[in-house]
């Protein structure tokens, strides 16, 4: 008669071979699919086309615009319309700008963009529509709505809170700052944010209105921290943002004593007295702020200060 432990192996081989069948199956399923695939891309080389990774829907304008911003008229590739060819409904006074390609991440794409910027804020909420003749019968229109100028929403953590110093650092705008498709190009930038103290990490944009800082490992415990949005950020549509400013505070250093004293207030004579902290101490500048006083004797006493310990008993043992 065998024993549990003899059994055992053989089980997991059973187990093992199973598993060498079921993965072989899957990669004959993926095989046949992806053969199946390039199957299709060669049928139809013609028909298929490359989607970039972030690539934006061509829209003749934005959906929405500040109300104190540019017009940014997008082209059609291949047409070569005049700024005559193009009209607001309803009318808009204004005139063409020549903004060039600091409103265009890709130099190459200026040629296709026009800047239309309006004598006076446009009315808020309200829908406009952009039309392009390109010929006596043939027109593009769209649509958009104007809406608030471009500010700083929130900065978190919030204005004098306490955090946990696991917490990032995000900053959000109400309309987008970067282009959709440079997100993964603009973490290398300059940053016109300032964070006091100063502390290791990075800046990543992880939408086109919402910017984060990550510390590298954590920020500073028990720490004043300030958060200083410096001039410098610009809309998509060309308006700067006001500067901004905020502090907040790491988690303070808390201690605990209660946990010590099992009832009444006291303690087995020969039981240490445990100070539990909140987060992670330096044991002699701590042993510096303790006192220990005898009441009885009237004096101070000696102590031994020292990092709990834990014992943990093997089975052997």
């Amino acid at each position: 008669m065998l024993n549990q432990n003899e059994l055992a192996p053989q089980f997991y081989v059973k187990e093992s071979k199973r598993g060498m069948i079921l993965k072989a199956l899957l990669a004959l399923v993926l095989l046949i699919v992806a053969g199946g695939a390039v199957f299709f891309i060669l049928q139809n080389k013609e028909n298929v086309s490359v989607v970039e990774k972030y690539d934006e829907p061509w829209r003749l304008v934005p959906e929405k615009v500040s109300r104190s911003g540019y017009l940014k008229i997008n082209l059609p590739q291949g047409v070569g319309a005049s700024k005559e060819a193009i009209s607001f409904e309803p009318k808009i006074e204004g005139s063409w700008q020549n903004r060039g390609i600091s409103l265009v991440p890709q130099a190459k794409a200026a040629d296709n963009f026009l800047f239309f910027k309006p004598d006076s804020p446009l009315e808020l909420n309200r829908h406009y529509s952009v039309i392009l003749a390109l010929d006596e019968k043939t027109e593009l229109k769209a649509d958009f709505l104007s809406v608030e100028d471009p500010k700083i929403s929130n900065i978190f953590p919030l204005e004098n809170s306490e955090a946990p110093e696991e917490s990032k650092i995000t900053i959000t705008f109400n309309r987008p700052m970067v282009p959709l498709t440079t997100l993964s190009q603009v973490e290398q930038r300059d940053i016109p944010v300032e964070i006091t103290p100063q502390t290791a990490g990075k800046f990543r944009w992880l939408s086109t209105n919402v910017l984060q800082f990550e510390p590298k490992e954590r920020l500073l415990r028990s720490w004043d921290y300030t958060v200083k949005v410096k001039a410098g950020f610009a809309s998509e549509d060309g308006l700067k943002i006001e500067a901004k400013t905020i502090s907040f505070q790491t988690r303070k250093l808390r201690y605990n004593l209660e946990e010590s004293f099992s009832s009444g207030g006291s303690l087995v004579y020969s039981q240490p007295l445990i100070i539990s902290f909140n987060q992670p101490v330096n044991l002699e500048k701590t042993k510096s702020k303790i006192s220990l006083f005898d009441k009885t004797k009237n004096q101070k006493k000696d102590f031994i200060l020292k990092y709990t310990q834990r014992e943990v008993l093997e089975d052997s043992s």
